[in-house]
């Protein structure tokens, strides 16, 4: 009896011996892995957002290529939809870069002859305005147009005289921009009235010197009529 009591505690000794190295190695996996799981997560996240950030950049940077150059090729107009098959992007990114560059380059808003929106960026090409290429401030034209004289007669030859001077002093052709500017109205204004047929009696109204008005949609200018 004796002998099988030494065997069974040589026995669970062994056991122990065994049991006890592997319970703590299990512990160590288990403490390592509480915080190797979070740093493991968190390194994930980051490198995802970093990720994220340079398809971003990337982005931007070939819509800014294809924006500039754009600009230069059609002399500073552009639409959403050239933007977008230029850039292979939605409508709505293009729509949405093209409002962010308006309100940085306060640019000018024409409606097409079909109807669509174009942006006209007059800082980047000021001479197609009719205006110098410069850095300083730009103020309104001092207009150049001479008082008509008041005619208290209605005789033949003063009103011939008075046609005359009238078809003398007729203001050179205008951008949407200036003749806003004239008519001292914003340019929206002026391209929502500019493809109505009441466009010359509305202009005349608007303009100083009450002068009518007609849109050349091939020249992209705006003519007086004598």
């Amino acid at each position: 009896m004796v002998k099988n009591t030494k065997k069974n505690e040589s026995s669970t000794g062994g056991y122990l011996t065994l049991v006890i190295p592997i319970a703590f190695g299990v512990a160590a996996i288990l403490a390592a892995g509480r915080i190797f799981v979070p740093l493991a997560l968190v390194t994930g996240i980051g490198w995802a957002l970093k990720r994220y950030w340079l398809l971003q950049q990337n982005k931007l940077a070939q819509l800014n290529a294809v924006f500039y150059r754009l600009i230069q090729e059609n002399q500073g107009r552009i639409t959403t939809l050239d933007l977008a098959m230029k850039a292979n992007v939605s409508g709505a990114e293009a729509q949405s870069y093209l409002d962010g560059r308006s309100k940085e380059f306060s640019a000018h808003f024409e409606v097409t002859d079909q109807g669509g929106m174009l942006y006209f960026f007059e800082t980047a090409f000021p001479s197609v305005a009719g205006e110098s290429h410069t850095l300083v401030e730009r103020k309104p034209p001092v207009s150049t147009v001479p008082a008509q004289p008041k005619i208290y007669s209605s005789s033949p030859t003063q009103s011939f005289i008075a046609q005359s001077q009238s078809r003398l002093s007729l203001p050179a052709p205008m951008t949407q921009a200036e003749l806003a500017r004239r008519f001292n109205v914003h340019a929206n204004t002026v391209s929502k009235w500019k493809s109505k047929p009441e466009f010359s009696d509305w202009s005349r109204g608007k303009d100083p010197a009450g002068i009518a008005w007609k849109y050349e949609p091939e020249q992209k200018r705006f003519c007086p009529l004598s």
